[in-house]
């Protein structure tokens, strides 16, 4: 079964922030009562790179938890190799500067751009877990490969997994249930 969590990625690693102790607390809760064999993220070593992390918050529960742990996104190559363009690519095609804040007019036209893409990625995190088909796995991804793009759920059926959507959403402004 893939049960998938939905989240702004900066609580894959930044450990400090409001609700990080909830978040933390939440993995742990869901490993033992769905007895989670992998946790699988939307992230990869490049972007833990990136954000001069060392691990994710959830690596270091799956190493607490002796459970298998798999980062899903694909690195640079991985993307240049299944077609995905790059938001900075996409910046530059639609001639915008750097930088661009986020919640802009500007950042919008750029995230519709980006989402015509997301299959390719999906895609590819589906492949790397499909091994995992018959565990129980734990996969974090951010909230617009649900909430704004229906190519995420049509690809889990496509590859024939069983999944459930968590209602807890961990966002950086508040903490819901939905």
């Amino acid at each position: 079964m893939l049960y998938i969590i939905l989240l702004s990625h900066k609580f894959q690693w930044k450990r400090d922030l409001p609700k990080s102790s909830q978040f933390k607390n939440y993995l742990k809760e869901k490993i033992k009562t769905l007895n989670i064999d992998l946790i699988a993220e939307e992230y990869s070593k490049e972007a833990l790179a990136w954000v001069n992390e060392k691990t994710t918050i959830a690596q270091d529960i799956a190493l607490e938890f002796n459970i298998v742990h798999k980062f899903c996104d694909p690195g640079k190559e991985a993307r240049k190799r299944i077609g995905y363009i790059s938001r900075a690519k996409i910046k530059q095609n639609l001639g915008f500067k750097e930088p661009i804040e986020f919640d802009t007019p500007e950042d919008n036209e750029i995230m519709k751009e980006q989402r015509k893409f997301y299959h390719k990625r999906e895609r590819y995190w589906l492949e790397q877990l499909t091994p995992y088909i018959d565990k129980n796995i734990l996969f974090l991804c951010g909230f617009d490969h649900i909430d704004k793009s229906d190519t995420f759920e049509s690809l889990i059926k496509e590859f024939e997994f069983n999944y459930e959507i968590l209602p807890e959403r961990f966002n950086l402004n508040l903490l819901k249930k939905t």
